[in-house]
Formats: C-alpha cells, structure tokens, sequence
C-alpha cells in the first residue's frame, strides 16, 4: 500500500532493517524465547485449569479479579530486558494470555473476526507495538494469527471501547480477501503495529493454542484510550500506564488526565475508494508466511 502517514519520529526496533520492514509491512517475526522457556511458561499456564470457552484471555481486566494483574506482573518482569535488547526505549505497558480452544472442525466457534486493536498511544508521536508469541507451533489449523501487510497505514480514525465505529468496516470484504496467514514456531514472536489490520480463524489442531501478548509503547509516548458514549459521542482520554492493567478497558476510565471529543464521522465514499484501490493494489502473497528459523 502507498504510504498514507507520515512516519512517527521515535523509531521502534534498534535493527534499522527491522524498524524499516515494520513500517512498510506493519509488522515483523523475531525470536522471543527458547525451547526449555516455552515449555515452562506453557506449563505455568495450563495449572491454572483448562477452559471450555473456544477464547478466552487475560487481556480485559475486572478491578476485582487480581489474576489478570498478576500475570501482567510475571510477563513484565520475565520479557522487559528481552524488550530493551530488542526495541528502542520501549516498556511493556500490558502483558496478557490469549488461547483458543480446539473445536471441531465442522464448526466454526472461536473465530476472531477482522479488526484493528485499540488505540492505546498517540500514533502521530510513536507506534503502539503488540508481541504476539505462541507457546505451541502454530500452522494453518491452529488459529494463526492472519494480517494485512500494510494496512496500519491506510487510516487514522480512532479505535476503542463502548462501541467506536470501526472505520474500516464497509471494506471488510476486500481486507479479508488481502489476509496472509502467519505460520509461526512456539517461541518465535510476531510483532505488530496496533493499527494493523487482522483475524483468526478457528483452532481446528488437536491442542490448546496459547499464546503470550506483551503491548509495548515508547516510555516517553502519551498514552490514550477511545471510549464512545450512549450518545455516539467518541473521547479521546488522557491515561497513564496503569489504566491498562487495573481498568475494565471496555468502559470509559474514572481517572484520567483530560479528555477531549474527537471526529468519529464515517469515512467518505471517496476515502473507502482510495484505501480500497491500495488494498487491491499491494502484492497478495499466494499462501501462509512460514518464518525461516
């Protein structure tokens, strides 16, 4: 796709290539952990019971439900050194689990539609980065991580809680016909741009696909959340970096450090052209992306 943005001054990767490929392409595949770690943190995981839900994650907390926080914790405490090796002063403002339940493959529970994560740093400054790292291989049956290449850059409407219309959805036809599935090896990580645009089909493997998510900001970033009110109105909110992990993020925060109204207008027909034409236009890949070790 054609670059609609104008590049953020603070980079994100300290590898040039790295940060270079993340912003063209909207997200890259790294190494984040080794065979024993994988296991132990799998281990670590799967104590806590199994579930019968197709989905569920740590990510949305309840103020009155410790464990989200507590993993938070761990997952900071585990990966910030990998991160400051890997990312140019970046802090982990939200570490969580993810898994997805295998399902019988004639039914089609557990799917994760198309969609852009929440806006949770001011984009014009600094990217918000999320690590995306399974604790199994992940293949094409497993409920990989499917993405857009490029698509972060196609607009910068805002994304959020309570109901923010989601930009981008009268084009969900020809982003899902753009989808390239992401194969990735347990302890191999993908790290992607907030803003891009993606999903997940069910997990049709024999096993539990977990997954660790680390959301990652510049230290100096500001920090924000969009909220939409009963009344259509969106609000951009002012919030430091406790608001992701004692918070129920989807209702609007009680603290904050201003807030403003912010345009949620529907994109104009000429506008869904032209991102439509960059969709069509960018090179499709034929099949799933395999990272080479």
């Amino acid at each position: 796709m054609e670059p609609d943005q104008v590049r953020p001054p603070l980079t994100s990767f300290r590898d040039r290539h790295l940060d270079d490929q993340l912003w063209d392409h909207g997200f890259v595949i790294v190494d984040l952990m080794d065979a024993d770690e994988v296991v132990e943190l799998r281990d670590r995981w799967a104590a806590g019971g199994a579930s019968t839900e197709p989905f569920r994650t740590t990510a949305l907390h309840h103020p009155a439900d410790p464990g989200p926080r507590a993993w938070h914790e761990h997952l900071r405490q585990r990966f910030q050194p990998r991160i400051d090796a890997l990312l140019v002063d970046h802090e982990i403002r939200h570490g969580f689990f993810m898994e997805k339940a295998p399902v019988d493959p004639r039914v089609d529970h557990g799917t994760v539609p198309l969609h852009q994560d929440w806006t949770f740093v001011d984009e014009t400054g600094s990217r918000g980065l999320i690590i995306w790292c399974p604790l199994v291989d992940v293949g094409a049956d497993a409920g990989p991580l499917q993405v857009v290449p490029g698509s972060h850059r196609l607009t910068d409407a805002p994304r959020g809680a309570g109901g923010v219309p989601w930009a981008l959805a009268p084009l969900d036809e020809v982003l899902r016909s753009a989808l390239v599935t992401l194969e990735v090896p347990a302890g191999r990580a993908v790290v992607y741009d907030g803003a891009l645009v993606h999903a997940s089909p069910p997990n049709h493997a024999a096993v539990p696909r977990p997954v660790v998510g680390l959301g990652t900001t510049h230290r100096s970033a500001r920090l924000v959340t969009f909220h939409a009110e009963p009344d259509g109105r969106v609000r951009c909110f002012d919030v430091d970096a406790d608001h992701f992990i004692e918070t129920d993020l989807e209702h609007a925060p009680t603290r904050h450090h201003g807030v403003v109204e912010v345009d949620a207008a529907p994109l104009a027909p000429a506008e869904l052209h032209r991102i439509e034409q960059q969709v069509r236009s960018r090179t499709s890949h034929s099949g799933p992306i395999r990272p080479t070790a």
